[in-house]
C-alpha cells in the first residue's frame, strides 16, 4: 500500500492499553504509510470519551460513542449509567456514529420478543435457563434499544456487535425505520447476511478472512458497495502478522483478502471500499 492508494480502518480500538507504551509512533505509522481515515470505537463511557479525545488531537481519526454488550461483564462499569454519559458526548464534531453495542449471547440463550415487529421499545425480554441470565439479557436489549433510538434521533449509524445472537438481532432490526448500521466483525451466514442486507445494512470483515474461509461466500455474494473493512485492533490480527498485537496498517492484509477471494483488482476493491466507508460515516471526502 502507498499513500497514492489510501485504505480506511473502519473499527479500531486505538485507546486500548495495548498501546499505552507508542500510541502515537502507531497512528503516526498508519498514516505515513497510505491510511486516509482510522475510525475508533467506543465501547463503554471511559472508552467512548478516550475515543473522542483521541479524534479531537488527529484530524484523520473519527471516533464512535456506545456501550458494548459486554462492558458491565467485562469492565464492571453501569451502562445506564454510562448511557447518559453519552449524551454530551454524542454532539462532539467528530463523532460520526453510535456504537458498538448490540447483543451477545452464550449458545444456549435466546431472546424472544414480545412486541410486534415495529414496535421496539418493548422488545425486552428474555428466556433462558435462570433469572441472573433473563435479567442479563433483558438489559443488553434495554441499553441496545436505546442506543438504537439515540442514533436515530440523531441521524447518526449504528456499529453493531453481535455474536451468537443473528436471529435475534434481525428480529429486532426489523423493526427499525430508515436503518442504517454495519454489522461489524461479521460471524453470520449467507442467508443471515442476505437478511442484513435486505434491511439496508452494511457488512463489514476483520483480518478473522485472512485465516478462515467460512466467510468466503458472503464476500463473493454480496454487492461490495455494501462492505467495510476494518482490524478491530489491537485484537483479530490478520495473516501474516497474527500472534502479534493487530494495528489500523494491517487492515490492507483484509482489502488484499477481499480483492483476492472476489477476484478484483486491488485497486478497485480499494477504491469502491473506501468511498463505502466515507459515504456511511458521512466523512470528508
Amino acid at each position: 500500500m502507498t499513500p497514492d492508494m489510501p485504505m480506511i480502518d473502519s473499527h479500531a480500538h486505538l485507546d486500548a492499553s495495548q498501546y499505552d507504551q507508542d500510541r502515537p509512533q502507531v497512528i503516526e505509522w498508519a498514516f505515513k504509510n497510505g491510511l486516509k481515515y482510522i475510525i475508533n470505537i467506543g465501547s463503554d463511557l471511559e472508552t467512548s470519551q478516550a475515543s473522542a479525545a483521541l479524534a479531537s488531537q488527529h484530524k484523520k481519526i473519527y471516533a464512535t460513542v456506545g456501550i458494548h454488550p459486554m462492558a458491565e461483564q467485562e469492565t464492571g462499569c453501569d451502562a445506564i449509567k454510562d448511557m447518559a454519559g453519552l449524551e454530551g458526548l454524542v454532539r462532539e464534531d467528530r463523532v460520526v456514529a453510535i456504537g458498538e453495542c448490540g447483543l451477545e449471547l452464550n449458545q444456549k440463550l435466546k431472546v424472544v420478543s414480545d412486541a410486534e415487529p415495529s414496535n421496539i421499545k418493548n422488545l425486552s425480554s428474555a428466556q433462558a435457563g435462570g433469572q441472573n441470565d433473563k435479567s442479563k439479557i433483558k438489559k443488553q436489549t434495554e441499553i441496545f434499544l436505546t442506543q438504537i433510538k439515540l442514533a436515530q434521533g440523531l441521524n447518526l449509524p449504528l456499529i453493531i456487535h453481535c455474536r451468537n445472537a443473528h436471529n435475534e438481532m434481525l428480529e429486532i432490526l426489523s423493526g427499525v425505520k430508515n436503518l442504517k448500521a454495519v454489522i461489524h466483525c461479521y460471524s453470520g451466514s449467507w442467508d443471515q447476511a442476505r437478511k442484513y442486507l435486505d434491511l439496508g445494512c452494511r457488512i463489514s470483515f476483520t483480518g478473522i478472512i485472512t485465516y478462515a474461509r467460512d466467510y468466503d461466500k458472503v464476500i463473493k455474494n454480496m454487492p461490495i458497495e455494501r462492505m467495510l473493512l476494518e482490524t478491530d485492533c489491537p485484537y483479530l490480527t490478520p495473516v501474516p502478522n497474527r500472534g502479534q498485537r493487530n494495528e489500523p496498517l494491517f487492515v490492507k492484509y483484509v482489502y488484499e483478502t477481499i480483492a483476492r477471494v472476489r477476484g478484483e483488482l486491488l485497486e478497485k476493491t480499494e477504491e469502491q471500499i473506501d468511498k463505502n466507508v466515507i459515504k456511511f460515516f458521512d466523512l470528508e471526502s
